[in-house]
């Protein structure tokens, strides 16, 4: 069941937010959090709670970003950790997700922690 989410979640980050493709893959009271960078790793620098909030920070991705997950879905106590590599233009990073489940498979919460961003220059 992890692996079905994942694969849903995939597919609404990379169609940019489709509201449709995003309401098949979290909950209707999904919260997000998307975690700083950095020494902000550990901070929480915005929160989404159900699937519009979520589907519009997706819209906000530049139009040919492209997300993947990298290496293996790991159970971690009650969720789930899932590596990812997104990549836009000559642009890639790395990260982590890690989720949580409601009881139709769908997720429930997600903690998008991206990796220190590359240096610029």
């Amino acid at each position: 069941m992890p692996q079905a989410a994942l694969q849903r979640w995939l597919l609404a980050l990379n169609a940019r937010g489709e509201l449709a493709a995003v309401v098949e893959a979290v909950s209707p009271d999904c919260e997000l959090s998307r975690f700083g960078w950095g020494e902000e790793a550990d901070v929480v620098k915005e929160r989404f709670v159900g699937p519009e909030a979520v589907s519009a920070w997706l819209r906000r991705s530049p139009a040919g970003t492209v997300f993947q997950a990298e290496g293996p879905l790991t159970a971690d106590g009650a969720g789930w950790v899932q590596p990812y590599l997104v990549r836009v233009e000559d642009f890639q990073n790395r990260g982590r997700w890690i989720l949580r489940l409601a009881p139709d498979g769908r997720i429930a919460s997600l903690e998008h922690r991206p990796e220190a961003l590359p240096p610029q220059g």
